[in-house]
C-alpha cells in the first residue's frame, strides 16, 4: 500500500466531500483555498512544461528561441514546488515517488566515482530537473480530467510532429526524422514518441461517440502508423506492434464498443504499413531475425555494444563507470541502445533493479486499475491506455537510450496520479486490497 505523510487532505475537496461545508471552520476554508489556489498553480506550470517539451513551440514559432521559455518554465515549477512544501508542510510519498528518488540518489552517488565526474555532474544536474518535474506532476494533477488533458497534449503534440515530418521529409540516410530537434531529433526517437502515444490515440478513438471525432482518432492512427514506418525504426516497429497488441487486450477487449474498435483499428494499421512500407524496408525489419540482411551492419554493432555494456556492469556493479559515460567505454562513442544495462553500466547493478522496479511498479498499478469495475469506464479506459504505453515502454528502453530522458519518468508520473486520484475517489465498498502494489 501506498505511504501516505500528510496531515493535510489530498485534494482541496477531499474534507468538504467527507464532512459537509458547514462542519468546516472557517481558518479551514482559508487552508482549503490556498492549498486549492496552489494546486492550480501547480498544473498549470506543469502543463505549460508540457506543452513546451512535447510540442517545442521555439522551433516553429519565429523569434520564440530568444525567449528563455525552459527556463521561465523552470522556475515557476520550482517556485509552485516549493509553495507547496510550505502550504502542505509534508507531501503525499507514494512508492512510485520513493523509487524515482532512489533512483536519483544512486545516480548522485555515482558521480564522484565517475571517469568524468564533469560530465556526469551535469547529467544528473539535468535528471534533477526532471524528478522536480515528476514530483510537481503527481502532487498537481488531483483530478481525472487534469490528467487527461495532459495526455491529450502529449499525444497532439505527437500527432502534429509526424504530420510535419511527413510533409517535409527530412531524411537520414533514407530514413526520416523529427522535422524540429530535441525528443524528435533522430529516426529512433521520432518512433520511440509514436509507439509510446499510439495507445492513448486507441482511447480517445474509444472515448468519444462523436462520428467526426472518431475519424479525427483514426485518421491519425493511420498518420502514426504511416510515419513510424517512414522512420525506418526496426526498434520503433516492435514498439509499435507491442502498443497495439496491448492496446487492443487493455483498451478493446475491456472496453464497450469493443467489437467494432478490434475489427477496424487493425485494418486500419496494416492499410498504414503497407502504403508506407518499402521493399528494403521489409528486408530490414527481416533483419531482426536474419543479421545477415543487415546493409548497414548496425545489427551487429549492436550486439557489440549489448556485450560491452554488460561487461562494464559486471566489472563495475556498485556504482557503475558514471552517469553518462558507456559512450567513452564503448569504443566507438556511442550509447549502448539498451536502457536497462546502459544504467546498470553507468550507475551500477541498484539503479537497474531500482528502474525496473519503478517501471513494473507504475505498470502494475494502472494495470489493476483498468480491470477494477468500480472505477468509471473513462478511468479505466485510460488507465488501460497507460498499461499498454507501459508495454510500448518496455520495449522501446531494450532498443534505445532512453534513461535518462523525460518519456519513461512522465509515464510513471501519469501512473501515480492516477492511482491516487482513484484512491482518493473509490467509493468505500472497493476493497483495500484493490489497488494494492
Amino acid at each position: 500500500m501506498d505511504t501516505v505523510m500528510s496531515s493535510t487532505p489530498r485534494y482541496a475537496g477531499d474534507a468538504v466531500n467527507a464532512e459537509g461545508l458547514d462542519s468546516i471552520s472557517v481558518p479551514q476554508r482559508v487552508a482549503l483555498r490556498k492549498l486549492s489556489t496552489m494546486q492550480g498553480v501547480s498544473y498549470f506550470a506543469v502543463l505549460l512544461f508540457s506543452v513546451i517539451y512535447f510540442a517545442r513551440p521555439e522551433d516553429w514559432i519565429p523569434g520564440a528561441r530568444d525567449i528563455p521559455v525552459a527556463k521561465i518554465v523552470g522556475a515557476l515549477a520550482l517556485g509552485t514546488f516549493l509553495l507547496n512544501l510550505l502550504v502542505r508542510a509534508k507531501l503525499n510519498v507514494s512508492r512510485g515517488v520513493l523509487l524515482l528518488l532512489a533512483l536519483f540518489g544512486q545516480l548522485c552517488l555515482a558521480v564522484p566515482f565517475s571517469a568524468w565526474k564533469g560530465g556526469s555532474f551535469n547529467l544528473v544536474y539535468e535528471f534533477s530537473k526532471i524528478v522536480l518535474i515528476v514530483l510537481l506532476l503527481v502532487h498537481a494533477v488531483d483530478t481525472f480530467p487534469r490528467l487527461r488533458q495532459l495526455i491529450f497534449v502529449q499525444a497532439v503534440a505527437v500527432i502534429a510532429i509526424s504530420g510535419v515530418s511527413l510533409i517535409n521529409k527530412t531524411l537520414i540516410a533514407g530514413r526520416m526524422n523529427g522535422s524540429i530537434g530535441g525528443i524528435y531529433d533522430n529516426p529512433n526517437d521520432l518512433a520511440a514518441n509514436i509507439s509510446l502515444a499510439m495507445p492513448f490515440c486507441f482511447a480517445f478513438f474509444q472515448a468519444t461517440r462523436s462520428i467526426v471525432k472518431k475519424g479525427f482518432w483514426l485518421c491519425t492512427i493511420l498518420l502514426l502508423s504511416y510515419a513510424l514506418v517512414a522512420t525506418f525504426s526496426r526498434g520503433g516497429f516492435l514498439a509499435m506492434l507491442a502498443a497495439t497488441a496491448s492496446s487492443l487486450w487493455y483498451i478493446g477487449a475491456k472496453a464497450r464498443r469493443s467489437r467494432r474498435l478490434l475489427l477496424v483499428l487493425p485494418f486500419v494499421i496494416c492499410v498504414a504499413l503497407l502504403g508506407a512500407m518499402r521493399a528494403d524496408y521489409g528486408t530490414r525489419i527481416q533483419s531482426i531475425l536474419d543479421p545477415t540482411l543487415d546493409q548497414y551492419g548496425s545489427y551487429v554493432a549492436r550486439q557489440g555494444l549489448l556485450k560491452r555494456s554488460l561487461e562494464l556492469a559486471a566489472k563495475h556493479p556498485l556504482l557503475g563507470v558514471g552517469p553518462g559515460q558507456f559512450q567513452q567505454y564503448s569504443g566507438n562513442w556511442h550509447v549502448a541502445h539498451n536502457s536497462y544495462t546502459e544504467l546498470a553500466a553507468e550507475a551500477g547493478l541498484a539503479a537497474f533493479i531500482i528502474f525496473i522496479w519503478m517501471l513494473m511498479y507504475s505498470f502494475d498499478r494502472v494495470a489493476r486499475i483498468s480491470v477494477n469495475r468500480e472505477f468509471d469506464p473513462d478511468t479505466r479506459l485510460f488507465a488501460g491506455a497507460l498499461s499498454a504505453s507501459f508495454v510500448a515502454l518496455f520495449v522501446v528502453a531494450f532498443v534505445s537510450s532512453v534513461e535518462y530522458l523525460i518519456l519513461p519518468y512522465f509515464l510513471v508520473g501519469y501512473s501515480i496520479a492516477l492511482g491516487t486520484i482513484c484512491q482518493g475517489s473509490r467509493p468505500s465498498r472497493v476493497s483495500d486490497t484493490a489497488l494494492a502494489p
